[in-house]
């Protein structure tokens, strides 16, 4: 059951069909802290004993992405009452299991248009979260975006071109996408 790397085409594939159907949602991704130093659990059953725990203590059922990572899509959630019980669920933890963990919620369509913006805003908030202190709920919210200047060759800037056109996508959202995809190679 542990993976190596997150898997992220079940979550993708969710929030596309929610999207379609313009349901509103709300996703929330758990980040397990210092997963590797703290349990001596053989990785499969610790996963294993890890989401049992969630999907008992949480309204929501919890899916594994992979690493230390869990997360779940619902469309009858309500923000307020997704974050309370996060918050309790901290004073419950199993420290055979876990110390602590940091959360990240999303509200959609107040935040992200597509589920590449919306795997994005949540792996932001972990990320902030994890330099905040770990051990933190955060909502996620659209960052502000700065201009950076970047060269190109022409033929990389021609297959950018037809790509924008041939997906109908932005030609920045899909530098980002691309950078995205990028730190998951070299962070995980």
């Amino acid at each position: 059951m542990y993976l190596e790397e997150r898997d992220f085409r079940s979550i993708s594939k969710r929030c596309e069909e929610l999207i379609q159907n313009k349901s509103p949602f709300i996703s929330i991704l758990i980040d397990i802290d210092n997963y590797h130093e703290t349990s001596k659990i053989e990785n499969n059953e610790r996963i294993k004993l890890i989401k049992d725990f969630f999907n008992k203590n949480l309204s929501v059922n919890m899916e594994y992405l992979g690493k230390d990572e869990f997360y779940s899509i619902d469309t009858n959630l309500k923000l307020e009452s997704i974050a309370s019980e996060l918050f309790n669920l901290k004073l419950k933890l199993p420290n055979e299991l876990m110390d602590s963990f940091c959360a990240s919620i999303i509200e959609y369509p107040q935040n992200g248009k597509d589920s590449i913006e919306i795997i994005r805003l949540l792996e932001e908030s972990i990320y902030q979260g994890k330099q905040e202190g770990k051990n933190k709920i955060v909502f996620a919210h659209d960052a502000k975006m700065k201009l950076k200047s970047n060269y190109y060759s022409l033929t990389q800037l021609e297959r950018l071109n037809d790509l924008s056109k041939m997906i109908g996508r932005t030609e920045s959202s899909l530098l980002r996408e691309a950078l995205d995809n990028l730190f998951r190679k070299y962070y995980d």
